[in-house]
């Protein structure tokens, strides 16, 4: 048997938002598997009711505003993904962003870079479902 350790300080810095699509953040639709806190509630769709709105003076003003951390504001023209104005591992909700703190299981699949053909892949790390500490799978799951 051969064990393969993979060192990736980005993953260790990422949690694995489990059955949730990345590209599915934002886009206008509920997506109940998206709906966690650390997406910023589906970016948003899954929001019922805003209360306090994005106002213009607060685009661009060199702070997250978490009234315009939407798509409908470009996250708040990134600055709440800015590393310099913000923390992004609690503010950064963009799904385009780098410095997002989450990642869906096929974008980990990508980072981790192993085929899993032939291969036992056991995977601790933090995922959104508090209950599951870790996965292992062989060969990767198919959809």
């Amino acid at each position: 048997m051969e064990i393969v350790k993979i060192a990736n300080a980005n993953l260790r810095k990422k949690k694995i938002i489990f059955g949730c699509d990345s590209s599915k953040i934002g886009n206008k639709q509920c997506d109940l598997e998206c709906r966690h806190p650390i997406t910023g509630n589906d970016g948003g769709d899954c929001d019922e009711l805003m209360l306090v709105r994005c106002q213009r003076r607060m685009l661009g003003n060199g702070r997250c505003d978490p009234e315009c951390n939407f798509p409908e504001y470009s996250w708040d023209q990134g600055e709440c993904c800015n590393k310099t104005l913000t923390d992004v591992t609690t503010n950064c909700i963009d799904p385009q962003s780098p410095f997002r703190p989450y990642i869906g299981i096929e974008e980990y699949k990508r980072m981790l870079n192993v085929s899993n053909e032939d291969a036992l892949t056991i995977s601790f790390v933090e995922w959104s479902n508090g209950d599951l500490i870790g996965l292992s799978t062989f060969p990767w799951e198919k959809h």
